[in-house]
């Protein structure tokens, strides 16, 4: 079987939102259908979540990442100041979409140093004493 890589526009549901994306995609020679190939399609769900959060106003992956060492958080630290699972940061980061009320916390506090320190200010008790240090030294820094 022969095949070769074209760019195609490829159809996604997100979150029950029909995206449409243009990526590579394997292609059989013989019958011009589209080949499952790992990368390539993972690749190319990447960029379907990509433009929805691009759409629907959705963090990245990367901005989660950014403000995580901003701050010299761990994803575990994260975690308990949003009251979430330190695999649930971990997902985040790989590329899972947050649930609407954790985008919204996050829009906020990434947006806003006072929201944050508000927020760290409620749950500081709940980190250790090491984490609570770097996030207050970071602080004073930005």
């Amino acid at each position: 079987m022969s095949s070769h890589i074209e760019k195609r526009n490829q159809l996604f549901k997100v979150r029950d939102t029909e995206i449409t994306i243009l990526a590579n995609a394997l292609v059989d020679d013989e019958t011009n259908e589209i080949i499952f190939d790992r990368q390539l399609d993972n690749a190319a769900i990447n960029l379907a979540f990509d433009q929805y959060r691009l759409n629907n106003n959705i963090v990245s992956s990367q901005d989660i990442i950014n403000f995580r060492k901003k701050y010299k958080l761990s994803q575990r630290s994260l975690s308990i100041l949003l009251n979430v699972s330190s695999a649930t940061i971990s997902r985040y980061e790989k590329g899972v979409l947050p649930s609407e009320s954790i985008n919204n916390l996050f829009k906020q506090i990434m947006s806003d140093d006072v929201s944050f320190m508000e927020l760290f200010n409620q749950n500081k008790n709940n980190l250790l004493v090491e984490d609570k240090q770097k996030v207050e030294s970071a602080f004073k820094l930005n």
